[in-house]
């Protein structure tokens, strides 16, 4: 049985467009990108990781408590393991299973930007997930210094949303989505030239 995990922050969502939206919009647009990773995981059972400032507040660094709860959850589980984060935008249940392949071997989405916006880890294969800046790498290395075949899965369905310029290739690449919809809807002087 595969088993996802939907990493979420919501507490200070999208932190690097607060120059051109409020943190309730900011969160609205989390909330929207989530309702569609949700739904394209529909068949899947899902268990959702919130990033918290507690992290921070403890002296941990942020990506080592996301990596130990994803951990926590796969020792749990004792299942295949499907990690997404909340901010996918144009993710689909296609997508998400072209992702896992052959379902026996790792697999992983690289995001536009050096980390990772999918990552299968099957229930056999011994791995810790690196989630964090250049993630995609730390994953990619790992694999090959571990000796475990990886499958790199390409596509925009796994651009992740996080600056003004991936907001501007989204609403140039697609007509209309939820998440576009709000952004007009916001009737907002945007610099999307």
């Amino acid at each position: 049985m595969v088993n996802a995990v939907v990493l979420l922050n919501i507490e200070n969502a999208k932190s690097r467009l607060s120059p051109f939206f409020d943190l309730d919009q900011r969160r609205n647009m989390v909330l929207i990108m989530f309702s569609r990773v949700l739904n394209a995981l529909e068949d899947f059972p899902v268990t959702v990781l919130p990033r918290t400032h507690k992290a921070a507040i403890d002296g941990v660094r942020d990506s080592d408590d996301i990596n130990n709860g994803i951990m926590d959850i796969r020792r749990k589980l004792n299942d295949d393991l499907l990690v997404l984060p909340c901010d996918l935008p144009l993710l689909t249940t296609s997508d998400v299973l072209k992702l896992m392949g052959n379902s026996m071997t790792l697999s992983t989405a690289p995001s536009q930007d050096g980390g990772t916006s999918g990552l299968f880890i099957p229930r056999e294969v011994e791995f810790t997930p690196r989630f964090g800046k250049n993630s995609f790498a730390l994953h990619t290395g790992e694999a090959e210094e571990m000796g475990i075949p990886l499958r790199v899965y390409r596509s925009d369905s796994f651009r992740d949303l996080d600056t003004m310029e991936d907001l501007r290739w989204l609403l140039k690449t697609i007509g209309r989505n939820e998440l576009a919809d709000y952004i007009r809807s916001l009737d907002l002087e945007l610099p999307l030239d």
